[in-house]
């Protein structure tokens, strides 16, 4: 996607970091979701 803005070439290795900081937001929210459903759950 990255390149077909800019037109360059990116080593995979200068995606890493990127990848990492994503996967750990999902993580992150996945687990904060799954907390607030056992201690404060949604009445519908």
């Amino acid at each position: 996607m990255f390149e077909g803005v800019t037109g360059k070439k990116i080593s995979d290795k200068k995606l890493y970091p990127v990848a990492a900081v994503v996967i750990f937001v999902f993580v992150f929210i996945g687990i904060t979701a799954f907390y607030l459903d056992i201690t404060q759950p949604i009445n519908l």
